[in-house]
């Protein structure tokens, strides 16, 4: 149990740092934004992506779930993570502009928490299998 834990937070740090960094650099990329900002920018979206997907590894690894339950944790988080984005705005009345704040939020977590369920769920089921 406690293998599958450290497994499943190793990988799903690693594959989730490593799916927001590039994500988010060629949307900056694409966008216009200099090629040393984005890389910089980057790398702090890395390390956020990261611990979220050490959150999501963990519950994983420690569900010992597959590919499905996988990915619907990883959209658990990045909702939990949104919610808490949006219910920092307690002076906004509108829902929709919330929303429309949230949608860098929304497009850098969703994506890549899933395939980091997805992924982890994967390799934890495979390398515990082989021992």
């Amino acid at each position: 149990m406690i293998r599958r834990a450290v497994l499943g937070l190793s990988i799903g740090g690693l594959a989730a740092a490593v799916l927001c960094a590039t994500m988010f650099f060629i949307t900056a990329s694409l966008d216009g934004t200099q090629t040393v900002e984005a890389a910089g920018y980057s790398l702090l979206v890395a390390v956020i992506g990261g611990a979220l997907g050490c959150v999501v590894g963990a519950v994983v690894g420690l569900g010992n779930m597959r590919l499905l339950s996988g990915g619907l944790v990883g959209l658990v988080v990045s909702l939990a993570v949104v919610a808490f984005y949006m219910s920092s705005f307690k002076g906004e009345a509108d829902f929709v502009s919330l929303l429309n704040r949230s949608r860098v939020i929304i497009l850098f977590t969703t994506a890549p928490l899933i395939l980091t369920g997805i992924i982890t769920a994967w390799a934890n089921r495979r390398l515990n299998a082989t021992s």
